[in-house]
């Protein structure tokens, strides 16, 4: 078989059938994966593409059908943007259409000449036509990423409150931002372009001294520097950070600093002092809130996993409440046929006691998994993970996404602490890989129908450890610090509620006097548990 995981789609427009055999043939004979949906009639191809070209990566279309030639389909195609490759097929004898056609924007044309061994290239020439394709896409995403990194600088360089300033290895400012010539009081940027930078200091040594600080340690960070506005009438207070490009011989070349305003900041820490001499009892007010707030979103983590929980019963339900209405409508066939006999009706019941016996089973899994444990006891985290994918296996299963699960060398884990809480822990991570890999799909991340979630638990130094990766996305760097916080979520506001990551990490680090952690891994996440005395 071919390397790649993922099959290549094709859409193939083709009303003669030996034509068409050839062609399945092709790429079995030479092990490459693909998934080919036939169309006889380019209307029908045109509409359903139309509908959803995501089903599919490349287009190969014969010029003569029955219901408009390929040349004519191709441009249609080519009309509507659908942004998908087209292999055109033509006779021989053919080829100014073919020219016509790849004149038209159609990627590649292939002569279907069988003493040239046409069937043979048809492989071939698509998996180029695909790559080029491929290429090109991925080139156009990083020219754009690109444009978009530049614009957001420009943007942030020109809108930013803080004051940016560029300065060269002679001590002359090259560029400043507005923000930074509002600050100092000047008109414009060229008023400060060329300036020496020590007359905006207000003790003009010190740019001396930041100099030899920035070619030992490459940068400086949060100075207090005092600047001069225009006429030497102001003293700024200022916050400066800075960093240094230099040359192949690692001299100076300029210097790129950032600076804040802190005037008003100095101000306030006197009033700071003020309102400090009554900061234990807004203390011990805010702690109060707080053990309010904390219960309050303990029941709102709780009615949240019950939805969850409540969504993976129906998914649970749906297939054997199918199976009883089948079973149900079998009976009448079975009279109508003459074969309700003893031995059919004790089948038939059989199967339905079967069916109801599984729905009630699921009720008192989800009855157990609510019961409220008020005191630590022991239990096997390995049957508590277990009893939770039972629980939600069939709504990942619609959702067409694989569980892998990797145990170590200890088929039980058991530890002292809160069962159901725990329970609920590994319910919150799940349900948020799920929604990840599902975001990951509409983003176009992820193929259709591909993503799963690895599961791995092991004993490590005395701890339980378990971690939970998905194959969804990477969470950004600049929020993956406060995916714990209350009520702070990625999702849409009618997905997430913001406290099922908080109460995990509540549950598993205060309750229950272990570690809970993430980390971005390639193309996804783990989320790890660690908890102390495993046995």
């Amino acid at each position: 078989m071919n390397e790649a995981a993922v099959p290549i789609r094709i859409a193939l427009i083709e009303d003669n059938e030996d034509d068409c055999l050839a062609f399945h043939r092709a790429f079995k004979k030479n092990n490459i994966l693909c998934k080919i949906i036939d169309y006889t009639s380019a209307n029908k191809a045109l509409q359903e593409i139309r509908s959803n070209p995501s089903l599919f990566d490349i287009i190969v279309t014969d010029h003569g059908l029955p219901d408009m030639s390929g040349l004519d389909f191709c441009k249609r195609v080519l009309a509507e943007k659908i942004d998908l490759p087209i292999v055109f097929l033509t006779g021989s004898g053919s080829e100014k259409v073919a020219v016509e056609a790849l004149k038209n924007g159609v990627n590649d044309y292939i002569v279907k000449d069988p003493g040239r061994g046409y069937i043979k290239l048809l492989p071939i020439s698509i998996q180029e036509v695909l790559k080029k394709y491929n290429d090109r896409i991925a080139r156009k995403r990083a020219e754009l990423a690109l444009h978009k990194s530049e614009e957001r600088y420009r943007k942030l360089f020109e809108s930013t409150q803080e004051g940016i300033i560029t300065i060269g290895h002679n001590g002359k400012i090259l560029s400043a931002n507005p923000a930074c010539v509002k600050m100092l009081g000047y008109n414009n940027t060229e008023e400060l372009t060329g300036r020496d930078v020590s007359t905006l200091l207000a003790s003009p040594d010190l740019w001396e001294s930041l100099l030899r600080e920035l070619n030992e340690k490459r940068y400086i960070k949060n100075y207090e520097i005092d600047m001069k506005n225009k006429y030497h009438a102001k003293t700024i207070n200022t916050l400066f950070s800075a960093t240094i490009q230099t040359d192949s011989d690692g001299k100076i070349q300029r210097v790129e600093g950032m600076f804040t305003d802190i005037t008003k900041r100095k101000i306030m820490e006197n009033d700071l002092r003020e309102l400090n001499r009554s900061l234990e009892y807004r203390v011990n007010e805010e702690i109060e809130n707080r053990r309010q707030n904390e219960q309050m979103l303990i029941q709102q983590s709780k009615m949240a996993a019950m939805g969850e929980m409540i969504g993976a019963i129906a998914h649970q339900w749906r297939q054997p409440l199918n199976a009883l209405g089948i079973i149900v409508q079998d009976i009448s066939d079975a009279y109508e046929f003459g074969e309700l006999d003893k031995k059919y009706l004790d089948e038939t019941v059989k199967k339905s006691l079967n069916q109801i016996e599984f729905m009630s089973k699921t009720i008192d899994d989800f009855r157990n998994f609510y019961r409220t444990s008020k005191n630590k006891e022991d239990f096997n985290i390995i049957e508590a993970i277990n009893s939770v994918i039972t629980l939600q296996g069939a709504q990942l299963k619609h959702n067409y996404i694989d569980i892998i699960i990797k145990s170590g060398e200890s088929k039980d884990l058991i530890i002292t602490g809160y069962p159901n809480e725990f329970k609920q822990v590994i319910l919150n991570i799940i349900s948020n890989a799920r929604s990840a890999i599902l975001e990951a799909r509409e983003e176009r991340l992820l193929e259709e129908d591909s993503g799963d979630i690895l599961i791995k638990h092991f004993k490590k130094k005395g701890s339980a450890v378990v971690s939970i990766s998905n194959s969804g996305k990477n969470i950004p760097k600049e929020i993956i610090e406060r995916i714990f916080e209350p009520y702070f979520t990625t999702k849409k506001p009618s997905e997430g509620t913001g406290i099922g990551l908080y109460m995990s990490k509540t549950i598993i680090e205060k309750n229950m006097g272990g570690m809970f952690y993430v980390n971005n891994i390639k193309n996804g996440v783990t989320f790890t548990i660690e908890l102390p005395g495993a046995r």
